[in-house]
C-alpha cells in the first residue's frame, strides 16, 4: 500500500506535533499542503508519481476545502481505491463566515497565511444530486474536475449516520 499525509510542518502546538522525518520513517509520503488552497491541491498531483488504495480526508470540515480536495485527490487514486471523508456533520453546521471570523479573530490560528472560506455546495448535496443525475455539483470546481468526477465513481455509501462518505473508484 502507498500511503499519503498532508502535515502542517513545523509550527503545530500541542501534543501531535512530528517533523516531516518522522513520518517518512513509516514510510509515508508527507506532503505539506493547505486544503483551502486549489494551487496546493494541484501542486499535490503534480507531486505524486504513484497511485493510492486509500485517501482519508480528515481536513477542514468544510464544503469548499473537501470540494477542492476531492476534486485534485481523486484522481491520485488506483481503480478499486476508496475515498474516504469524514466528520461531515461539522461540514454540514459550519458557515463560511464563522469560520472566517474564526481566522481573524482567533489567537490559535497556526499558519501565517489565512485562506478564507468561501461559498459551495454541502458534499451531502453533491452527492444526493449525482445519485439522481449522475452530475456533481460544485460551485468551485471546473467542469473538467466534475465531470472527472462523475465518470470515475463506482459507487459510494454514507456510514454513522452520515458522517463518513466512502467513496470508490471505477
Amino acid at each position: 500500500f502507498q500511503f499519503f499525509l498532508f502535515y502542517k510542518g513545523g509550527d503545530e502546538k500541542g501534543p501531535f506535533s512530528v517533523s516531516k522525518e518522522d513520518v517518512e520513517e513509516y514510510g509515508i509520503i508527507p506532503i505539506q499542503s493547505n486544503q483551502l488552497s486549489k494551487d496546493q491541491a494541484m501542486d499535490v498531483q503534480s507531486a505524486c508519481n504513484e497511485k493510492f488504495d486509500f485517501i482519508i480526508d480528515d481536513g477542514a470540515h468544510m464544503n469548499d476545502a473537501i470540494h477542492y480536495s476531492f476534486g485534485a485527490l481523486f484522481p491520485l487514486l488506483k481503480s478499486g481505491g476508496f475515498y474516504i471523508i469524514e466528520d461531515l456533520w461539522t461540514a454540514n453546521r459550519r458557515t463560511p463566515e464563522s469560520v472566517n471570523n474564526w481566522l481573524d479573530n482567533s489567537g490559535h490560528v497556526f499558519c501565517e497565511k489565512k485562506l478564507y472560506h468561501s461559498d459551495e455546495v454541502h458534499f451531502f448535496e453533491s452527492m444526493e444530486h449525482y445519485s439522481t443525475s449522475k452530475k456533481w455539483k460544485s460551485l468551485l470546481l471546473q467542469d473538467s474536475e466534475k465531470e472527472y468526477i462523475e465518470n470515475n465513481i463506482k459507487d459510494y455509501t454514507f456510514k454513522c449516520g452520515k458522517n463518513i462518505c466512502i467513496i470508490v473508484k471505477r
